[in-house]
């Protein structure tokens, strides 16, 4: 180490042979008037270099696995949001190849996956019912999602009592069905706001049709 006569302790060289702490506050001080330029040359180099990058990293990343791994943890417990929003771009920028890989572990786990699929619908009957509801809207392209706590609060909100004659619903297998106010085949939309609990035999009853006329036929 030799002296330097701004720090004037003896400290650090370069491999210019400059003093290490004095070109660290040279750097800081050059990038703090100038963050906005320096940020969008980054940014400039990285799309024209982006396949060299990730040929780098994908080299790194086979050299030290298990370090790269440790990094990347931590990396994502100090950056929570900006982790999440990196993973939701992309699975969406990746959805084809997710979708194949999805298929392939399938047919090659398709046992594994059916006796998980029973175990998470038996641990949560509600979201059970809103995603049986959901797919019934998406193939049919109706607009809304369900919540998946809704039966839930249906049933309290009903006090167990079907919306239409008043009978005993049963919140536990096999339970009692959800039901479209305004019937998809008739324009409803698939949001809570359109849903009610109905005994079996009023849900089966009822069917697609309109509310109006199907009260009116039951004589209100």
């Amino acid at each position: 180490m030799k002296m330097c006569r701004k720090c004037e302790v003896p400290t650090e060289r370069n491999k210019a042979g400059k003093c290490k702490p004095c070109a660290k506050r040279r750097s800081n001080a050059r990038y703090a008037a100038n963050k906005e330029k320096i940020k969008a040359a980054a940014r400039d180099w990285y799309t024209a270099n982006k396949a060299q990058v990730k040929s780098v990293k994908k080299a790194l990343y086979a050299a030290n696995p298990e370090s790269y791994k440790v990094k990347s943890k931590a990396w994502e417990l100090a950056n929570p949001t900006r982790a999440k929003e990196n993973h939701r771009a992309w699975k969406i920028a990746n959805r084809a190849y997710l979708n194949e890989v999805g298929r392939a572990w399938y047919i090659a786990n398709s046992d594994k996956s059916k006796a998980s699929t029973k175990k998470w619908e038996s641990r949560n009957p509600d979201a059970k019912a809103a995603h049986r509801q959901n797919r019934r809207a998406r193939v049919i392209a109706a607009q809304g999602v369900l919540s998946t706590d809704l039966f839930g609060r249906l049933y309290a909100l009903q006090k167990g009592k079907c919306a239409i004659c008043a009978t005993g619903l049963s919140d536990v297998s096999p339970r009692s069905p959800m039901d479209h106010i305004t019937p998809l085949a008739k324009g409803g939309a698939n949001c809570d706001s359109n849903i009610q609990l109905l005994c079996k035999p009023c849900n089966s009853r009822k069917g697609a049709k309109d509310p109006a006329e199907f009260m009116r036929l039951l004589g209100f």
